[in-house]
């Protein structure tokens, strides 16, 4: 069975295309342990001067069947990941994109202590890998969310987290090319 460093290895991809969607990148340093995940967000939460104090924590989380050997291992490190944030300072918000052959937005902007505990009844594991279209889906609603809330309302960063174990192999809507022309022009447009 993995060990917790074992998963992160093989569950965090931060260097991924969109795991980091702000104008001003939080770090360029790929994430392999859950204390370095919760730096990483930490600094989101101490990084960008906005209305309201705060990070949005959007997570994309691979449950294709080459996760099913690592499926109890993904369940507990998300858990703990969410446990660990709600012990942090500051207010965080919580995104939860599932993907397999299809994509499952299962909530926005989840205030972090309104997060239900992630269980086998939600995460099972299943069909390929549409991680591009996961990623793409999980942009544009986080987009579609920041654009329907107040100014006062939106939170002062986002952290874009994809947990996989592998590549591509399903998406059809998105390609690399396709998720790159996003990420510049939000890049672009947050200067």
């Amino acid at each position: 069975m993995a060990d917790d460093d074992d998963l992160c290895d093989l569950l965090l991809a931060s260097g991924s295309p969109a795991s980091q969607q702000k104008g001003t990148p939080l770090s360029d340093e790929t994430v392999t342990t859950m204390d370095e995940l919760d730096d990483l967000v930490q600094q989101g939460k101490d990084h960008v001067d906005s209305v309201v104090e705060g990070t949005l924590i959007s997570i994309i989380l691979d449950k294709s069947g080459s996760m099913s050997p690592v499926a109890k291992a993904t369940i507990d490190a998300f858990n703990k990941l969410i446990e660990d944030q709600k012990n942090e300072p500051g207010k965080a918000w919580v995104s939860l994109t599932l993907f397999d052959t299809n994509v499952h937005v299962e909530y926005v902007g989840l205030p972090i202590d309104q997060v239900p505990i992630l269980d086998s009844n939600v995460y099972r594991c299943g069909g390929g890998t549409a991680l591009l279209e996961g990623q793409g889906i999980t942009i544009e609603a986080t987009e579609k969310h920041l654009a329907s809330l107040p100014d006062t309302e939106r939170p002062e960063s986002v952290l874009i987290v994809t947990m996989t174990d592998g590549g591509e192999n399903a998406s059809k809507d998105y390609d690399g090319e396709k998720l790159k022309t996003i990420i510049d022009l939000k890049t672009e447009a947050d200067g």
